[in-house]
């Protein structure tokens, strides 16, 4: 603002300027409840990604196991 040589300009650079920080103050503020917000839901969702591994793992080792049994008995024949 030290570069404005017109008072009127310089005057209005700066109230722009203290508007401007105060809107990225309120955005700022705004991400930081959002982000706490979301974090619940986050640890919900890790939560189902688990279970779902889980059991989609297990379910394939008994798949593996049936299908072991069927090769076991073919090759028995």
């Amino acid at each position: 603002m030290s570069e404005i040589q017109s008072p009127g300009l310089s005057r209005k650079s700066r109230a722009k300027l203290f508007q401007t920080r105060a809107r990225f103050e309120k955005m700022c503020s705004s991400l930081l409840l959002a982000g706490n917000a979301i974090e619940p839901v986050l640890i919900q969702m890790k939560d189902y990604v688990l279970y779902l591994k889980h059991n989609l793992n297990a379910q394939a080792i008994g798949w593996l196991k049936e299908e072991t049994l069927q090769i076991e008995e073919i090759l028995a024949i």
